[in-house]
């Protein structure tokens, strides 16, 4: 019952974190989606730079994500070429404009994290932290023995 307790508020934080992202891009009239802005983060600040690399990073399949790139690209945001050694690759690279948008929205969500932490201490932090990091660890677990089921299942 606690788990479930857990699992229910990590998913209602999750839905109330993409509605609060998404009006704090509208408020500072950044026109992304939250997804979007989560993707220009992960390719500028997190050096990802190719279409897996940056599902992984967002944990979606990686249809989502060359959608979002194509969004990306439209609005000018990012650039994509073909790798050189391996032309199955194709690399993703923040555009100028890209670049500051992304620090556009750093910025306005600079504005909100006093907000969020005025009730939460570091010791809080790193506790939740963990908790998630844990818990996060136990799905992929969880996951990899239900990919295995399936695996065996196939083969009877």
């Amino acid at each position: 019952m606690l788990l479930a307790s857990l699992l229910f508020r990590v998913t209602r934080t999750a839905h109330s974190s993409r509605a609060l992202l998404s009006r704090l891009l509208q408020s500072h009239g950044i026109d992304l989606s939250p997804e979007e802005a989560m993707g220009l983060g992960a390719i500028a600040r997190f050096q990802q730079n190719t279409v897996t690399g940056i599902a992984d990073a967002l944990q979606r399949d990686r249809t989502t994500i060359t959608r979002m790139l194509d969004s990306l690209e439209n609005k000018g945001l990012i650039d994509r070429t073909l790798n050189t050694e391996d032309r199955r690759i194709t690399e993703v690279h923040v555009t100028e404009a890209g670049y500051g948008v992304e620090i556009a929205i750093r910025k306005a969500s600079a504005t909100i994290f006093p907000d969020l932490l005025e009730h939460l201490s570091a010791e809080d932090l790193r506790g939740a932290l963990k908790t998630l990091e844990a818990l996060s660890e136990a799905e992929a677990a969880c996951i990899r023995r239900l990919e295995n089921s399936n695996t065996i299942l196939e083969e009877i």
